[in-house]
């Protein structure tokens, strides 16, 4: 064998072994493209999955919260409207005092007027 001959030799061999090099590595490369999806689905789903669960929580909180300050409004709207119905007989009352008050007045001058003519 010639060397011309055992470098043709070596150079295929070179070519072959690089050939196969490159195949592996092209199918080492799809191997972790696939699990580095299949991970990064995981992680979504796992995240979507966690997301609904504080989309839920909040949403059953803020429905709580509505609930309770529906009620205290309610309550508060209660109170001022006994508290107005209170204010209101209480100025009815003193609106009956008052025009019972002025008859008395004027009864109470004519006595007096009359009293002063007597006297």
């Amino acid at each position: 064998m010639d060397n011309i001959e055992m470098f043709r030799m070596i150079t295929q061999a070179i070519t072959e072994s690089s050939e196969d090099l490159k195949s592996h590595l092209i199918e080492k490369i799809d191997d972790v493209r696939t699990e580095l999806t299949a991970k990064i689905d995981d992680v979504r789903t796992e995240l979507t999955a966690k997301i609904d669960d504080v989309r839920t929580e909040l949403t059953a909180k803020i429905d709580d919260v509505r609930t309770e300050l529906t009620a205290k409004i309610d309550d508060v709207r209660t109170e001022m409207n006994s508290r107005f119905e209170e204010v209101n007989t209480r100025f009815d009352k003193l609106d009956t005092d008052m025009e019972y008050l002025k008859s008395k007045f004027f009864e109470h001058d004519k006595d007096i007027f009359m009293l002063k003519k007597r006297i």
